[in-house]
């Protein structure tokens, strides 16, 4: 479900269900080499201005203008540790190179979710203690969602842990960090309710992402909600600047969260699509029916996902391009 153009599989290339980002980086290489498509690494965009209808961009390689502009800067750069005093003292979990460390003194995971299940399931794998806090955990969400409740591969590691008891974990939710300290080298963690725990590791947070969109200078690409998010109109376009449109894990479209891969590219082609319609542009046939079938496999996905069934009868996309094949070996 990763396959971002027709007649490629990213699992089918490299042979494995799940890729390292590197893998999937030279995938993404190969799709732009096959198509021509220019992408300018090592470019800091840093800020953004708009004059008439053109967008000008300064950047460490100089400026760019565009009439469109598609922002897809991410989160995974920009950890969220707001509400958490001195939580410049623990360590992120998007800096954490890897989990193959083994200790005799226990660890401590702040935060819930995918990213505190995949902690936790390594370092107990490793023969440690680990102990995590956090206010829902997401195990016991019944949403077929993957980006609200724990997916079905994650749910059964944590019960293999969970069920053996040579693996020494610790599960406490209703837990809110608020401050983190240091004091003669021991990390000391105050929760909401006035509890506190400590650990001679540095906290390991599971605490989420933020977006980047606010972090160019320039003029404001997007107003924002409650919770920080762009806000978007249906055609997934800002809502106070024209020809400016959002993909990416930051987007929602009413209840929907597109924060994979294979959940925000479905959006690609609505984007696309209108770009098309203002530019009177003729898109393939062929794209535009590959971009339909994503989406009809992702809403499989939820409702397999919802009756507790996992198929692996999902076709693939179509066979590996030659000039693929070829790069690869």
């Amino acid at each position: 479900m990763n396959a971002v153009v027709p007649d490629t599989s990213p699992a089918f290339s490299f042979e494995k269900e799940l890729l390292s980002g590197k893998e999937y980086a030279q995938y993404l290489r190969l799709v732009a080499k096959t198509y021509g498509i220019t992408v300018q690494e090592n470019c800091q965009v840093t800020k953004i201005n708009k004059s008439n209808d053109s967008y000008q961009i300064d950047s460490s390689l100089g400026l760019y203008q565009a009439k469109y502009l598609i922002v897809a800067t991410g989160e995974f750069q920009n950890p969220d540790t707001t509400g958490i005093q001195g939580a410049e003292l623990a360590m992120h979990y998007g800096h954490v190179e890897h989990f193959y460390v083994t200790s005799d003194k226990p660890f401590i995971i702040i935060g819930g979710n995918e990213s505190a299940c995949d902690a936790l399931t390594h370092l107990a794998y490793l023969g440690n203690e680990v102990h995590l806090f956090t206010d829902c955990f997401g195990a016991k969400e019944d949403n077929p969602d993957p980006s609200i409740s724990l997916s079905p591969i994650t749910k059964e590691r944590l019960k293999y842990i969970q069920s053996d008891p040579k693996y020494h974990i610790h599960i406490k939710e209703g837990k809110k960090a608020r401050k983190i300290e240091l004091i003669k080298q021991i990390y000391h963690v105050t929760f909401e309710d006035g509890s506190c725990t400590n650990s001679h590791h540095k906290p390991i947070l599971a605490t989420g992402f933020r977006n980047c969109c606010h972090l160019i200078d320039g003029i404001d690409l997007f107003d924002y909600d409650a919770q920080q998010l762009p806000k978007v109109n249906e055609k997934d376009e800002s809502t106070v600047q024209d020809n400016c449109f959002l993909i990416g894990p930051s987007l929602r479209q009413g209840q929907t969260i597109f924060c994979y891969i294979y959940k925000f590219h479905q959006r690609f082609l609505p984007v696309i699509a209108e770009m098309a319609k203002r530019e009177n542009w003729t898109l393939n046939p062929e794209e535009v029916a590959f971009s339909r079938q994503i989406k009809c496999i992702w809403r499989t996905y939820l409702v397999a996902r919802s009756t507790v069934i996992v198929r692996s009868e999902w076709p693939i996309y179509g066979t590996i391009r030659e000039s693929f094949l070829k790069e690869l070996l």
